[in-house]
């Protein structure tokens, strides 16, 4: 089979039909029809089948320390800053598992109030150290992923 899409034009519509789009190498990596190496989330421990049910933790306190036992923190903190530290992942090992954070309760945007998420062991989060989150009920999905963190 061809890597290359084929081409349709009908009634001035392009359409187009892809051919070996994802192939795998057996070891859980996949890759694109061109060897291109492909990443994805496959979710961390204690994801469970095809409905990607994640399990969750709520944070009602000023920090957290996560890990990779949750997939989506809830932040329902509102006295002030919450400050929540990414787990410390190694590659391979830990690449394509994900944590979400959410401001479950509103407000972050308010003088004094946000969700601070930093990175453990020197790893960066998208070129930083910390993310400060201000938009009320905001979320952000972080992907590890070559020992550093990736805003997805």
């Amino acid at each position: 089979m061809s890597n290359n899409p084929l081409y349709n034009l009908t009634d001035q519509k392009i359409s187009f039909t892809f051919q070996n789009i994802l192939q795998t190498d057996g070891f859980g990596n996949y890759y694109n029809g061109l060897g291109d190496e492909i990443f994805i989330a496959r979710g961390a421990t204690g994801a469970t089948g095809p409905n990607n049910i994640y399990t969750t933790d709520s944070i009602p306190t000023s920090s957290q320390q996560s890990n990779f036992s949750y997939q989506y923190y809830g932040v329902t903190y509102t006295g002030g800053v919450c400050n929540i530290t990414l787990p410390n992942g190694s590659s391979p090992t830990d690449d394509g598992k994900f944590i979400i954070v959410a401001d479950e309760v509103g407000g972050i945007s308010s003088y004094g109030r946000g969700i601070n998420v930093g990175g453990s062991g020197g790893q960066l989060i998208d070129g930083e150290t910390e993310i400060l989150m201000k938009i009320n009920r905001m979320s952000l999905t972080f992907l590890f992923r070559n020992n550093s963190w990736k805003i997805i």
